[in-house]
């Protein structure tokens, strides 16, 4: 016998809600949400710092000083905050109903926000509408109009009546206060969390979709995102000036890239004992200039005080051609690189007399002629003519060629001093020109690799790393600046695969992080209904520190064993299944084919299972 479920005939919907019309959607939030999202955006300054831009602006403009606002800028971004953290879409709507209907009193009180008991859902939408607006006008650099599309000649006029200069500043601006909140996640870390990053970053770019549409270069209309471009995922991963083609166009995402730097670990085999947060970012057409919008997130991240020791970047970031784009600057604010080769500079030596660069690495120059330790990678990854085990034991007798760091930091403007390899006390080659008795000297036993005498350099190339007593020298140069590496990683090793290889994977994690549907959404436009380059800049910050929220509260939840040295256990290498049932792998080249997979054995009477049967 089943109960049959019975209904009141003379229901009345809840009198809350009876006039709510398109509030209707239940958005709450408790006053434990509203705290810290409004203290994070508190303990930024960012409030008090906006205030400050827009009485200078008021001044310069010699306007009089309007009304006080009806809304603070650090409630309005509470509030969008709150939306994010609630994986709710970030609409001035869902603010006004949260605003409205789903805080108590108390909350609003917190939030600045006075209602009286007619205040309707749409005054608090214009009052949200306007203070956001507010904030825009005093950060965003190309002001315009947004409600309509403009012609071409009308965009190229609208820009030529911008000033530069205040241009400039407003970018500067946004670049700070969107930076400045993403960093705010990783300074309310515990303090001994805190401390046991020591400054290694990965950067990658994530493209930004947006709900407008994009245009063709043929057409003579342009999108009212006007900033946006096209972007695609192959090759340089974009399109040239507003998709050429309409079938490119069909296969391009309309939008913006966001150079995201993300924290990375210290040491690639244990594991982690801190959360790898975004910490900086910048945002720009897709892939104008990935490095030059690298180095304005480091360099926020260097205002900030964050630590710097190692940048990790992909092939975008690495040997990029010009190296004042991104190499130099990186180098000045204390990092490493480390990144991965073009296959265009795989074995190609750059001879500076004193030392050789040679796939990133410094060399001495008794490589010279030495074609297969040259060659060893392009002989693996492209002509396919030796294995793995031979490029890794052609490498390691390359290694011994290797200039040794004489200090573990860059010095001022980039340079770094370094050893000769048959200076120092750890000598790995055995040179004419420094005649030395290793064993009377430190006792050691060392098997040194001989120079010959004519792989000596000649006299008059002779730097100071062979005529200097110790062996070391500041190299600096245009080879070294575009080329060089981390000189303690060597690039092929399974050292350098593996820190580059982890890392990879961290980025891509936090990219992936942010753009999941059922979080922050990054990637779903709909989700952000907002025209405007400042405006979606400020939105992906603010999505990105819910991602931060969210990557911290599963991080202190895990409670990972750290020794004294704040050092986390070391990670176990745990097979994938893959390997457990075709049998392990050698490692592969990365340019390669994958191999076709290995067919099982089948016995003489064995046939195809049919439907329910198993196919063991």
């Amino acid at each position: 016998m089943s109960a049959q479920a019975s209904f009141d005939e003379d229901y009345v919907l809840d009198e809350t809600r009876q006039w709510r019309g398109v509030y209707s959607k239940r958005i709450n939030a408790s006053d434990e949400d509203v705290v810290r999202t409004l203290g994070h955006i508190k303990r930024t300054g960012i409030s008090a710092e906006l205030y400050r831009w827009m009485e200078e602006d008021r001044i310069a403009a010699g306007k009089q000083a309007g009304p006080k606002p009806a809304m603070d800028f650090a409630a309005v971004l509470a509030l969008y905050l709150t939306l994010a953290c609630a994986g709710q879409a970030m609409t001035t709507r869902n603010a006004a109903n949260l605003a409205r209907y789903g805080l108590s009193d108390h909350t609003r009180r917190r939030l600045g926000i006075e209602l009286d008991e007619k205040a309707t859902a749409d005054a608090v939408y214009d009052r949200i509408d306007r203070a956001f607006h507010r904030l825009l006008a005093v950060v965003d650099p190309e002001p315009g109009p947004r409600r309509q599309k403009m012609s071409r000649e009308a965009r190229q006029n609208h820009l030529a009546s911008l000033d530069e200069d205040a241009v400039r500043m407003r970018r500067e601006r946004l670049h700070q206060i969107c930076n400045a909140l993403i960093v705010q996640s990783y300074k309310d870390l515990p303090r001994e969390v805190r401390r046991r990053w020591k400054g290694n970053a990965v950067v990658d770019g994530t493209v930004v979709p947006v709900h407008s549409r994009g245009h063709s270069k043929t057409s003579q209309w342009i999108s009212t995102e006007y900033e946006a471009g096209w972007y695609q995922r192959k090759g340089d991963h974009f399109l040239d000036d507003d998709a050429p083609t309409q079938q490119l166009k069909n296969k391009g995402i309309f939008g913006y890239d966001a150079a995201i730097v993300s924290m990375a670990t210290n040491d690639p085999s244990r594991v982690t004992t801190f959360p790898q947060l975004a910490v900086g970012m910048s945002f720009d057409k897709p892939a104008v200039e990935p490095g030059q919008n690298a180095i304005i997130a480091l360099e926020q991240m260097n205002r900030a005080g964050l630590p710097a020791r190692l940048i990790i970047g992909d092939r975008a970031y690495g040997n990029s051609p010009l190296a004042e784009n991104f190499q130099i600057p990186a180098r000045e604010l204390g990092y490493q690189l480390l990144f991965d080769m073009k296959v265009d500079d795989l074995g190609k030596p750059y001879d500076e007399g004193h030392f050789i660069v040679l796939e990133g690495n410094l060399y001495s120059p008794a490589l010279r002629g030495k074609e297969n330790l040259i060659k060893a990678t392009v002989h693996y990854r492209v002509d396919k003519s030796i294995d793995y085990d031979t490029w890794q034991k052609r490498l390691e007798q390359r290694a011994k060629y290797m200039l040794q760091p004489h200090e573990a930091a860059t010095r001022e403007g980039g340079g770094q001093q370094m050893r000769c390899p048959a200076a120092g006390p750890n000598p790995t080659v055995a040179c004419p020109l420094r005649p030395r008795d290793i064993e009377a000297e430190t006792g050691k036993h060392l098997a040194l690799l001989p120079i010959m005498p004519k792989n000596v350099p000649a006299e008059h190339t002779r730097g100071k790393l062979c005529t200097n007593a110790g062996g070391t020298s500041i190299i600096r140069g245009p080879v070294y600046d575009r080329q060089a590496m981390d000189p303690r990683i060597q690039f092929g090793t399974p050292e350098w695969y593996t820190w580059y290889s982890t890392t990879r994977n961290t980025i891509e994690s936090v990219n992936a992080s942010a753009k999941n549907g059922a979080g922050a959404a990054l990637a779903i436009a709909d989700r952000r209904r907002i025209r405007g380059y400042a405006a979606n800049y400020i939105f992906t910050a603010l999505l990105l520190v819910a991602t931060n929220m969210h990557k911290t509260e599963v991080f202190m939840a895990k409670n990972i064993q750290v020794d004294s040295r704040g050092r986390g256990p070391e990670k176990k290498n745990t097979p994938r299944l893959r390997d457990v049932t075709w049998g392990k792998e050698l490692p592969k080249p990365w340019n390669a084919p994958p191999k076709k997979r290995r067919q099982r054995e089948r016995g003489p009477d064995w046939s195809p299972p049919t439907r329910g049967e198993s196919a063991i």
